[in-house]
């Protein structure tokens, strides 16, 4: 036992700790070692050094071999392993440069393409659970039904939102959601704004979108009130405080800021720049029976359920209360609305329906990214392993001493599999990297903010993505390297088992059906956007250029003046004014009587536009029967309407020629069809063409201008028009968009689609082509004896490049048999989401298939020529 401490002798109870733990027969001579390291230190560097030192060296002494307690022994052996076994994983990795670097960096792609994807996903299904109550939010659309036509969709009559909370005891609440566009004006700051909600004033109740200003429950309760985002506050106001300043809205109505609200977040359904109030529209545009319209389609309607409120009760009231209020009316009009619940957090990703959400995304593209991910850290992993194995042959005799000193299988196995821990961390640090640097590119590209996405749960996730990658490429390679005979290796006849290489085939062959799938994707989708973009509309479009204006009357009283200055230049041909009748995204619809084929009045929802004389002029559409409005007929605008060819079938017309003189509506809103045009597109490819009715504008009515011009001139053709206006209109901003780019905007799901997957095949690519090389090497290591024999008989390095080449090209037929029915499957399922498709190009598996052989030869190349090139002798010899 140690004496009490003296002055000059380390710390007591360090010396009774090592007394307590150490052999006796160790202690005399480890004690004085360690006083006499003490005593230099003591001199050299002072107490407070030497007593910390010692202490140290006290610690570092708990191995196995040293203690004399065999339960604490038994507890110092596993640390004592794992502490030695990250040592040779640290060495091994050290000495094998060029396959850490490649496993890294296959491992780190994976692994940061993965993260990139998780965060888009997690943005998508967290949409719109930032609410407090989102799980008792639920939004009331409906499905419409008459004798000619039915559908779904998402707004319904202005009368739920404000009655059913007070009939309904399960409801507490309900807030109607409108969209608006205006002119705001605020001193010289002047600009049109598209992105303005209407709203009740419990708007603030339901939803918990932060004000940073102003009292929530008075935001919104008087007529004249508007609330503004923390954006539009800084566009307007500057770093003058808003609340009580004056918008004038379409330069006649003074809006007063009750209330900044923070910038809504981007998972949201409902983006807003402003929020006027519900009030607005009662008083100042005459909307002031609106509480009492039951059905039609106006608003998003949102409802907030009582505790304890079960969804399916709830739908059935509201259908009762509809039904009650509006049921003899729906009889009259020979129609039925069904009305059904939506909850607030599935609408992002499970609605597609009629007048829906601009933002709403895709459960099927969630599954497809989600899909994509894994496959991507799947290729990682796999390209790990033939790594690993392929390395083999230059640890197989490292392996074989091993195990003649000693060591178990199960040893091996943990050493392999820390060493695969130690190259996943490294290559999740790589990841983190990686995935830091590209996020605001990849924010750009999908148009979404990952703030805060370093949080407790992607540091979870991260960490249970190390393990589990760790585990999953670890573990094949260690149970492959732990099992080579010792007796074998060290004689210097190791081989790879057949099992172990049909086993990494298997692994290729996955690896390329992926990537082959991938490109048979890209091709498809691709050949897809270029039908579309290609394919006639029904009417010209790539010389329309359109001015929405939003109906201001400053410029409805001044579009002819307006009118006759554009058409003063050779470059534009034809000028028109319209209402709700731009034929891109969509129309609005309508209730009227129609006479079927058979004589009789039935009634029918279906797509309206107002239009002028000139539109079907300037957008070059072809008339089928009859005529189009003229100003030679001015009763055109009390009696007269214009269909599309899809109405004559709709209807039950024999032809076009008959549908002339059917009716529709009835006493004095009765009219009589005297033109039928051309079907054209005004929803886009994914839907079939349905029926239309024109109806000629009585009075500027006009909210958009269409011009159609020579844009082979642009620059000539956009100054005259900005010369134009500023002439005419000087107080009014200008804002013009051209109708091919406003085209090619409704596929942005469909070209974003293109874009992920055409990076992510490329990185499936690069990561193959990684995986192949491992195969390469391995194959070219094993055949070194064969290769060497073959060139001694006179075989030519053609010959030899086939040779060793020729199995790989077998991998990826195979893989390209097994991609192509999964691919085409896929591929026809997408593509039936489009009423005008292609078929699934035959081109495109041979493209895929020949660009993989390719790939795929030139991944192999490189250690097939190195083995042909090599001396036979020394692989003889060596062998």
């Amino acid at each position: 036992m140690p004496s009490s401490k003296q002055i000059d002798q380390p710390p007591v109870w360090a010396q009774r700790f090592l007394w307590w733990f150490c052999k006796e027969e160790l202690y005399e001579d480890i004690e004085g070692d360690l006083y006499e390291y003490y005593s230099r230190r003591l001199q050299a560097r002072g107490r407070q050094v030497a007593n910390i030192m010692y202490v140290v060296d006290v610690l570092r002494l708990l191995k196995p071999y040293v203690v004399k307690n065999e339960k604490l022994k038994s507890y110092l052996n596993p640390i004592a392993m794992i502490h030695n076994n990250f040592k040779s994983s640290l060495r091994s990795v050290l000495k094998n440069r060029l396959t850490t670097s490649l496993n890294v960096i296959g491992l780190a792609t994976g692994m940061a393409s993965f993260l990139l994807i998780y965060l888009w996903i997690n943005d998508e299904l967290t949409f719109d659970q930032f609410h407090e109550k989102s799980h008792r939010i639920y939004r009331v659309s409906n499905s419409f039904e008459s004798s000619s036509e039915s559908f779904s969709q998402a707004p319904s009559g202005p009368a739920l939102g404000s009655q059913l909370p007070l009939i309904v005891a399960q409801i507490e609440s309900g807030v109607r959601v409108g969209r608006n566009s205006s002119q705001i004006q605020v001193g010289d700051k002047n600009f049109f704004e598209t992105n303005m909600r209407l709203a009740d004033s419990t708007f603030f109740d339901i939803f918990d979108f932060k004000l940073l200003k102003g009292n929530p429950e008075k935001a919104l309760s008087s007529t004249h009130s508007v609330v503004i985002t923390e954006r539009i506050a800084k566009k307007y106001f500057g770093e003058e405080d808003p609340i009580g300043q004056q918008m004038l809205m379409d330069g006649e109505h003074s809006m007063f800021v009750t209330a900044v609200a923070a910038n809504p977040p981007k998972n949201s359904q409902l983006d807003f720049d402003f929020i006027i109030p519900m009030q607005f529209l009662r008083d100042v545009w005459g909307s002031t029976n609106m509480d009492n319209i039951w059905i039609g389609g106006w608003f998003h309607t949102y409802l907030l359920a009582a505790e304890g409120a079960k969804m399916i009760d709830l739908e059935e009231k509201v259908n009762d209360v509809v039904w009650e209020y509006s049921g003899g009316l729906q009889d009259t009009l020979e129609v039925k609305y069904s009305y059904f619940l939506q909850p607030l957090e599935d609408i992002h990703l499970k609605s597609q329906l009629r007048y829906d959400h601009s933002n709403n995304g895709s459960m099927e593209l969630v599954y497809a990214f989600g899909t994509v991910g894994l496959i991507v850290l799947l290729l990682a992993c796999i390209n790990y392993m033939n790594l690993a194995t392929a390395n083999s042959i230059s640890r197989a005799k490292e392996i074989g001493v091993r195990k003649v000193n000693g060591a178990y299988r199960g040893h091996l196995i943990w050493q392999f599999l820390t060493e695969s821990l130690l190259l996943v961390t490294m290559a999740t640090a790589t990841a983190l990297v990686t995935v830091h640097l590209l996020l605001p590119g990849f924010q750009d590209f999908t148009g979404k903010i990952f703030d805060n996405y370093f949080n407790l749960k992607f540091v979870i996730l991260v960490s249970a993505l190390t393990l589990t990658v760790s585990l999953l490429a670890g573990v094949y390679p260690a149970f492959v390297l732990s099992s080579f005979k010792s007796t074998s290796v060290l004689k210097g006849n190791f081989r790879s088992s057949i099992k172990g290489n049909w086993v990494r085939k298997a692994l290729i062959v996955f690896q390329f059906v992926a990537t082959v799938a991938l490109l048979i994707f890209i091709f498809t989708v691709q050949s897809q956007l270029t039908f579309m973009a290609n394919k006639d509309l029904g009417m010209k479009t790539d010389e329309i250029l359109r001015i929405n204006f939003r109906g201001l009357q400053e410029v409805r009283d001044n579009f002819d003046v307006l009118k006759n200055e554009l058409l003063s230049s050779p470059n534009i041909t034809a000028v028109s004014g319209h209402r709700r009748a731009y034929p891109v995204a969509g129309l609005s619809n309508g209730i009227t009587l129609v006479e079927n084929g058979d004589g009789e009045m039935v009634s029918s929802s279906l797509y309206h536009m107002w239009v002028d004389p000139d539109y079907a002029a300037t957008f070059d559409m072809e008339i089928v029967a009859g005529r189009f409005y003229s100003r030679n007929f001015p009763a055109d605008s009390l009696q007269s309407v214009v269909v599309n060819e899809a109405a004559v079938r709709t209807f039950g017309w024999t032809s076009v020629q008959d549908a002339i003189g059917k009716r529709f509506g009835q006493g004095d809103r009765q009219r009589s069809v005297v033109g039928v045009v051309k079907d054209f597109h005004f929803e886009g490819l994914r839907k079939n063409v349905e029926a239309l009715r024109i109806l000629p504008l009585r009075g500027a009515r006009y909210d958009q201008i269409t011009i159609r011009a020579n844009l082979r001139q642009q620059e000539q053709v956009i100054a005259h028009l900005e010369n134009s206006w500023q002439k005419v209109l000087p107080n009014v901003p200008l804002e013009y968009t051209f109708m091919n780019e406003d085209i090619k905007d409704q596929y942005r799901l469909e070209e974003g689609f293109k874009s992920v997957f055409i990076i992510f095949s490329v990185i499936s690519i690069i990561i193959a082509c990684l995986g192949l090389f491992g195969l390469a090497t391995f194959a070219a290591q094993q055949r070194v004896k064969e290769i060497g024999i073959r060139k001694v008989l006179g075989a030519s390095v053609t010959t030899l490049l086939q040779t060793v080449s020729r199995d790989f090209v077998i991998l990826v037929v195979i893989a390209l048999l097994i991609a192509s029915p999964l691919a085409y499957f896929v591929m026809e399922s997408w593509l039936a989401e489009f009423a005008y498709r292609i078929a699934v190009p035959w081109w495109a598996f041979l493209a895929s298939g020949a660009l993989s052989l390719v790939i795929a030869m030139l991944a192999i190349s490189y250690q097939s020529l190195k083995a042909s090139f090599g001396s036979p002798i020394s692989s003889i010899r060596d062998e």
